[in-house]
């Protein structure tokens, strides 16, 4: 075999000469800017972290802010809308001294009762507000109340079926916890 003479315009190296990195004399300056790079990297996502949340703190804050506004709002239209149906409560066996008053709003479900002058019962009883719809279905339990030592008591808001057409707003005394129906007699009704 014939080796092939060398180029002459190709320059050739000793061969105790080490070639550089082809980084060259730079290989320093990319590594402290990968270390910077990574610095960065590691700031911005632990403030992307703090800013995340905080902002879900807020969201929290703002949802707990409006769902406030809208029992105010609720609240308000049970007392003052013109479609709440005011309803005055008297006992039903007995002088009418104590008294009461419901305001019902059907289309949103708001119910604020506040009653005066009730008679004290026994500890292991209680009031009940029913509602009792117009078109003969079962009574909706509406509240339990215990009156304070004037006699008042008052129920607001309570959890009850939106859009009943309510014929009757009643109370009966009934046991600690409640009853799933009316126990009778009815102690105070309105219209």
């Amino acid at each position: 075999m014939q080796e092939n003479p060398p180029n002459p315009h190709v320059p050739t190296l000793p061969d105790r000469q080490v070639r550089k990195s082809s980084f060259g004399g730079r290989g320093w300056i990319i590594a402290v800017i990968a270390a910077i790079t990574a610095v960065v990297l590691v700031y911005l996502a632990y403030h992307s972290f703090q800013l995340q949340h905080q902002l879900d703190v807020e969201r929290g804050q703002i949802t707990a802010l409006s769902a406030q506004a809208a029992r105010a709002q609720k609240l308000m239209d049970a007392l003052t809308s013109p479609q709440a149906k005011l309803i005055t409560l008297t006992e039903t066996r007995r002088p009418a001294q104590p008294v009461a008053h419901a305001s019902y709003v059907e289309q949103s479900g708001a119910l604020v009762f506040i009653a005066s002058n009730l008679r004290p019962i026994p500890s292991d009883k209680t009031y009940e507000l029913w509602l009792i719809p117009a078109h003969g279905e079962a009574p909706i339990p509406a509240g339990l109340f215990r009156p304070d030592s004037t006699g008042a008591a008052s129920v607001v808001l309570p959890p009850v079926p939106v859009g009943i057409d309510v014929k009757v707003v009643a109370v009966t005394i009934e046991r600690a916890q409640g009853s799933p129906t009316p126990t009778l007699p009815i102690v105070m009704a309105g219209r």
